[in-house]
């Protein structure tokens, strides 16, 4: 990614200074290498954002039913010795606590596909404005000379 990066960066200033605009096509041909970049980095996050919703709902509830038995056996062991023992109840927030960060490795991963994302969009969005001021620019030059 960082080497198109380079190179749409160098495009971009050759473009700019090029009357011909003959550098136009390679530049439209690395921005599409960047977009399919994009294309995989957003299809990526969808999948690990999907994966992460799916594994937090199954460790939820596999650790309300863990943290349930252990305070149930809390609970019958404190019994034997205090006849008025309280059984304490088990939160939605601890479960959730607890299950996020058992998932806080698979979070982290989600986090670095939605930064490239993050990142790419807007680059990408103005890449595309550029090449249209470039146009549009070329379009006036030529209708301009094209009076005189």
């Amino acid at each position: 990614m960082e080497n198109t990066l380079k190179v749409i960066d160098g495009q971009m200033t050759s473009i700019a200074n090029d009357t011909s605009r003959a550098e136009l096509p390679n530049f439209c041909l690395q921005l599409i290498q960047l977009s399919k970049i994009y294309g995989d980095a957003k299809r990526e996050s969808i999948k690990l954002k999907n994966w992460y919703e799916r594994e937090f709902i199954m460790k939820k509830e596999s650790n309300r039913q863990i943290m349930e038995d252990m305070e149930e056996a809390r609970f019958i062991e404190e019994l034997k010795d205090n006849p008025k023992a309280k059984k304490n109840k088990i939160t939605n927030v601890d479960i959730e606590s607890m299950t996020s960060l058992k998932l806080i490795w698979l979070k982290d991963d989600l986090t670095d596909a939605q930064m490239i994302v993050a990142y790419l969009d807007p680059l990408i969005k103005w890449y595309y404005e550029r090449i249209q001021a470039i146009k549009f620019t070329s379009r006036q030059q030529e209708g301009f000379t094209s009076i005189n």
